[in-house]
């Protein structure tokens, strides 16, 4: 009878038990408002993580500001969710689970609701028990909102669909192209276009120190389907050459 009652005890233990707490990753850095804006002070900062068939949000974070500068301290907890002998345990509410191999995630953050930009190359990472306690210094870069940007070029709020300069591009365009809007002469256009050597194009255009261009090239066949090609933009060169992928192509079908 007190065996049954102890195994009943220890049964009832586990299952209430929830997973094992395992050592959280920690991301560190400074967050760059860019271009500066001495009169917003990040306040919080939020970390995504995709994996694992799981996907946590979570935004136990410290924002310090030192002699003008922001800095934080992000932690994303993890847990075993199994004993010794693979008894799953519950899961805990905002954790993920520790893999015993490396799994891929996928990592985004927001600053202050703010799509926050990270350092190249890190928004995928493996972890599990191999790397576990894992602490990494990622620096956070934000852009200034519409209205921010408006009221630091015009000194107030305009309307975006407007085109301040005649230049074809709305006042919301060149916020996001990171041009002048009172300049005619500053938009983002393609410079130079030409085949390059070996198949393939090469066309380039002026780049705005801070901004990551995307461009969307559209290679149309008049004897076939569109060719969508996506590519980033490096920033701050201010002459930046993009070459598409070769085409296969015969004699008499052209690429437009």
């Amino acid at each position: 009878m007190i065996r049954t009652l102890l195994t009943l005890a220890l049964f009832t233990s586990a299952a209430a038990t929830a997973g094992i707490p395992e050592p959280s990753i920690v991301f560190y850095g400074r967050v760059t408002v860019s271009p500066p804006n001495t009169a917003y002070t990040p306040a919080a900062v939020a970390w995504t993580l995709n994996g694992n068939a799981e996907a946590l949000t979570v935004s136990q974070t410290q924002v310090i500001v030192v002699n003008t500068e922001t800095f934080y301290i992000s932690r994303v907890p993890f847990e075993t969710r199994k004993l010794a002998d693979n008894t799953p345990i519950p899961a805990t509410a905002n954790t993920l689970g520790l893999s015993a191999t490396d799994v891929n995630y996928t990592r985004t953050a927001t600053v202050d609701t703010r799509p926050a930009i990270l350092p190249s190359g890190t928004g995928t990472f493996n972890y599990g028990a191999t790397n576990q306690g894992l602490i990494e210094s990622l620096d956070l870069v934000i852009g200034e909102t519409f209205a921010e940007w408006s009221q630091r070029v015009f000194g107030t709020l305009v309307n975006p669909n407007d085109d301040a300069d005649g230049d074809g591009q709305t006042n919301y365009q060149e916020y996001l192209a990171g041009t002048d809007p009172n300049s005619a002469t500053s938009r983002l256009f393609v410079k130079s276009l030409a085949l390059a050597a070996g198949g393939g194009i090469v066309f380039s255009w002026d780049t705005i120190s801070g901004k990551t261009t995307p461009s969307s090239v559209r290679l149309t066949s008049r004897h076939g389907p569109p060719s969508n090609r996506t590519s980033p933009a490096p920033a701050p060169s201010r002459h930046s050459p993009i070459r598409t992928p070769p085409q296969t192509r015969s004699s008499s079908t052209g690429w437009r």
